[in-house]
């Protein structure tokens, strides 16, 4: 296929095709978004997108060094692996330990989110997810304390 019939062959395509043949910079057919998320984070400037990143991150550091009410059942899990090991197979121990971990602190971390999202303003926002973390760490210390004990 030589030039002139690919440039042909693009212009009959219509809109989408539309300027593709020519070099001008601004010649890149646009894709069409849905508005949702994309849009209304590609409009930050770059001093909010580093604020964002960076505090997302920091909200990761401080989820891995909180304990939750996940925690339970991660660590009863392993009990029951404990006393039970002998009777399963590999797979079996390998999706006890899965479940155990990263379900429940799934269903935690998008419990939290939904709170957060449901919350009207930033301060109250803010003060209700805190003091949720807050219980939720001091239940997952109370059940890590527990579950020691019982050991």
């Amino acid at each position: 296929m030589n030039y002139d019939t690919y440039v042909r062959s693009i212009d009959e395509l219509g809109d989408l095709g539309k300027g593709m043949a020519d070099d001008t910079p601004d010649a890149t057919p646009q894709l069409a978004t849905p508005p949702g998320l994309l849009e209304t984070y590609s409009n930050l400037t770059e001093n909010e997108a580093n604020v964002a990143v960076v505090s997302a991150l920091l909200a990761a550091a401080v989820s891995n060094i909180l304990p939750d009410p996940s925690d339970g059942f991660y660590l009863g899990g392993q009990m029951w692996l404990d006393a039970n090991r002998n009777k399963l197979e590999d797979w079996q121990v390998l999706s006890v330990v899965l479940s155990t971990y990263y379900i429940p602190t799934f269903l935690w971390y998008s419990g939290l989110a939904y709170i957060a999202l449901k919350t009207p303003g930033v301060h109250k926002k803010l003060a209700t997810i805190g003091t949720v973390m807050g219980v939720g760490a001091v239940v997952g210390l109370a059940t890590v304390w527990l579950m020691g004990k019982h050991k």
